[in-house]
Parts: structure tokens; C-alpha cells; sequence
């Protein structure tokens, strides 16, 4: 069990920094958590370096540069040069439009001459160096309205899959990152896994969009395609593990449901006096300069600054918020009382205060997920996988009633599909339409 010290001892020495590196962006996107663009501020470049060189004193082992867009900053190549030398692994989150291959080709050559800058200061356990690119890619045709540039024009996924492919070649790291905002990016789902395929990613996540920036509006329910998306993404699931234990060559990352890792390490079940967010502790997210936040999806919290003159620069102090939240337990939240709530760990703390207002309250996402995970994917899963996530589910206890799920969606229930909560288990999964798009993959 975790106590709220250990946590904030990971807390203090994090060994992963997620650094946004400007709000400035090339594109317009529909669902940007960040409404970036074109006529938003950069971040100053001394304090950049100034935290990426503290971060070289903490030690960590993982960089992430996000944005806005890092390639429009002038001096892109200044940021990613310091954080390679820093940091023996570094990852950049990219709408891809300006990564060209002359980009590619130095993103390679500086990966292998840090990396032998590693080797001759301090030995082979310190030449490699591992950068990677994750590009966002909704959907095949749906990608085009979603992602436009800022005069309106749009966008081509299939351009960016073969950057995506281009990468590769050049020995990075890819990453294809998918959020689904809207029906038409759940209907594209079954053909981008084959084209995810065709590119040679190394890794897919799959996501829904997060209620926040252009996506807010002040959302308080799931929209009604969120349906499709749930039959989208068990549909990719189906299609991964249908040669198991023989598996494509991808990672796959599918919501809150499923990270191929767990066929691997497991599917680790929370006790009750788990934090519910403890896997992320020894992570630090730095937004807006040098403002503090736990996760980049927990919007409208700030933390505090990496500021303390009366401290060295390599030392974090735990505010009042952090400290606050480090106590949370997933006893202390309604899921104490699901079958669900060890298994995926209460659901997503910024899923809950971007739905509901409230950190501690349900995830509607989850609550909407689980039971149809439950009775209609786990059923046609391959037996050991599907035994992973039995033996999570408390079995003794309800699920989300009908009463409180039936409000997570915007539209009535339909009860012709054949994970209605109203309706209970055992119908035979009879969506058929979510699986052609696989015909002839």
C-alpha cells in the first residue's frame, strides 16, 4: 500500500517530466485541451532551459515536449538539443505538419551523437539514447475536418502516415496519437488500425476527447456517439488479439481498457486504500512557464510554480494542493461501492472534474465503459486475457446502477443494443456493424 509520504517522495523526485514548451501552434484543431494557434505567446527560453536543466539534476529518465507545436518555436532545435543531453529518453508530441525530412534527419543524427557524448563521459550504460515522435492522427477521412491549419485549410492523415513511416526509417521512435471527438473519428477506427499497421508505428493510443479548451463547452454528459466509440474500439481490440498469444508488431493503448503491456507484466488491481492516480506519482507536468500540474489532463488546477529561492534548483516543495491530494484514497470516492473500482482504479480523476466539477466524483467515462467491457467485450476476448480482467472485478458488488449511469449520456438508451445497463448480461453481442471495417484487412 501507498501512503501519502511514499507518494510525495516520488512526488519530490520525479522521474518523468511532461514540458510544454510554448502555446503557439500551426493548426486550429476543434478539440484542442489548450485552444493553441497561431497568435499565442511563446515560452520564454531561459526558463525552458533553466527547468530542463533541473531535471538533469533530478535525474529523470523520461522527457516529453509538448505544446502548442514545438517545431514552431525558432529555437526548437535548442530545446531538444539540451533535453537529449539531459535525459537518456526524450519524446515530442507533434501535429507532424512541420516535420519534414531534413527535421527527421537531425532528430536522428542528434539522437546517436548524444548518445556517444553519453558513452565517452560516463560509459556504455550511458550511450543510448532513445527520441521518439508522436503524431496525432484522427481517423482516415475524419482527421481532415478536425485538424485544420489556422486559415481554415485541411489537413491530410495519410500524409502524416507516411512521416509516420519516414521516421521510422530513420530509427525514431512513433507514436500514433488518436483522440476520438466526434462519430466520424470512431467509424474510421477499424481501417486507421490496419493503415497504423501498414505505417509501422511502434505504438497506437487511442483516447476520448478530454472536455476541456475548444472541447468544453461545459460539458456534464458523454455524447451520444460515445455508443460507436465504445463498438470502435472493441472492434481494434478484437482485430489485436485475433492470433493471440501471437501479436502484431504495435503497442496498443485503447482508452482506459486495455495497454498491451498488461499481457506482458499483468493487470495490476488496486486495493481500497490505494491512491487512485498512484501510478502517475514520480511524473511532474510543467504548463504556462513554469506552473506545476500533476497531469497534463487535470485542467483547471494549478499546483504551484518551480520556484523556491530558499531552496537549491534541483529540490521540489509539495504544496497545500499536492499534499491535499496525495491523501485521496479510492475508498474515499463513489466507486467504493462498484465491482469496477479496484479494476480500473476509480477511473480518471480528470475524466471526473471535467464532467462533473468535482475531483472526487464519479468518471462518467468509466461507469459507462465498464459494464459494457464486462458483457459484451470479455466474452469474445481470448480466455487468458479475458481471466485478467475477471479476476480485478469484485464480483460481490453492483455495478453502476441504471439510475446513476442512464444521465452519462446525452441521448435516451437505445435497448437494442445488447449492453443496455437496463437490461442486465448475458445477450449475445449483436453489433456486427462495428466489425466491417475489417472486411478484407
Amino acid at each position: 500500500m501507498t501512503t501519502p509520504e511514499s507518494l510525495l517522495n516520488r512526488y519530490t523526485s520525479p522521474v518523468r517530466l511532461h514540458l510544454e514548451t510554448t502555446h503557439r501552434c500551426n493548426l486550429r484543431c476543434t478539440h484542442c485541451y489548450r485552444a493553441a494557434d497561431g497568435d499565442c505567446a511563446e515560452h520564454d527560453r531561459a526558463t525552458l532551459v533553466s527547468l530542463l536543466e533541473r531535471a538533469g539534476a533530478l535525474g529523470v529518465s523520461k522527457i516529453t515536449l509538448t505544446g502548442g507545436e514545438l517545431f514552431t518555436r525558432p529555437d526548437w532545435k535548442e530545446v531538444v538539443d539540451l533535453a537529449l543531453r539531459v535525459c537518456p529518453n526524450v519524446s515530442i508530441l507533434t501535429n507532424g505538419y512541420l516535420v519534414d525530412e531534413p527535421t527527421l534527419a537531425w532528430l536522428a543524427q542528434r539522437k546517436v551523437l548524444h548518445g556517444l557524448a553519453g558513452w565517452f563521459r560516463r560509459g556504455a550504460a550511458h550511450g543510448t539514447r532513445s527520441l521518439g515522435l508522436g503524431f496525432s492522427i484522427d481517423g482516415l477521412e475524419a482527421h481532415s475536418g478536425i485538424r485544420r491549419d489556422t486559415s481554415g485549410r485541411p489537413t491530410s492523415a495519410r500524409t502524416l502516415l507516411e512521416r509516420v513511416r519516414l521516421a521510422r526509417d530513420y530509427g525514431l521512435f512513433t507514436t500514433i496519437n488518436t483522440t476520438i471527438s466526434k462519430a466520424e473519428v470512431a467509424a474510421d477506427l477499424p481501417a486507421l488500425y490496419k493503415a497504423v499497421l501498414e505505417a509501422g508505428a511502434h505504438r497506437w493510443q487511442v483516447d476520448l476527447a478530454f472536455p476541456s479548451g475548444r472541447y468544453g463547452n461545459g460539458r456534464g454528459t458523454l455524447p451520444s456517439w460515445t455508443r460507436g466509440a465504445f463498438e470502435a474500439i472493441a472492434a481494434v481490440f478484437y482485430r489485436y488479439l485475433e492470433a493471440y498469444p501471437q501479436l502484431p508488431g504495435l503497442k496498443l493503448d485503447l482508452v482506459q481498457c486495455f495497454r498491451s503491456d498488461a499481457l506482458v507484466l499483468g493487470l495490476p488491481t488496486a486495493s481500497w486504500d490505494e491512491h487512485p492516480c498512484a501510478y502517475n506519482f514520480g511524473a511532474l507536468v510543467v504548463e504556462d512557464g513554469d506552473r506545476l500540474r500533476f497531469c497534463p489532463s487535470l485542467r483547471n488546477t494549478d499546483w504551484g510554480a518551480w520556484e523556491d529561492p530558499a531552496l537549491p534548483k534541483q529540490y521540489l516543495t509539495p504544496t497545500r494542493q499536492i499534499r491535499d491530494f496525495a491523501a485521496l484514497r479510492l475508498a474515499d470516492l463513489p466507486c467504493r461501492d462498484c465491482r469496477y473500482g479496484r479494476l480500473f482504479h476509480g477511473g480518471c480523476r480528470a475524466n471526473a472534474l471535467g464532467y462533473t466539477g468535482r475531483l472526487e466524483e464519479r468518471d462518467p467515462v468509466c461507469c459507462a465503459f465498464s459494464p459494457f467491457l464486462e458483457q459484451v467485450v470479455l466474452p469474445r476476448l481470448p480466455a487468458p486475457v479475458a481471466a485478467l480482467y475477471r479476476a480485478g472485478i469484485d464480483h460481490a458488488l453492483p455495478g453502476p446502477s441504471a439510475r446513476e449511469s442512464a444521465p452519462v449520456f446525452s441521448t435516451p438508451a437505445d435497448p437494442t443494443l445488447p449492453w443496455n445497463l437496463e437490461q442486465g448480461t448475458g445477450r449475445s453481442p449483436a453489433w456486427q456493424p462495428a466489425l466491417t471495417g475489417f472486411t478484407g484487412a
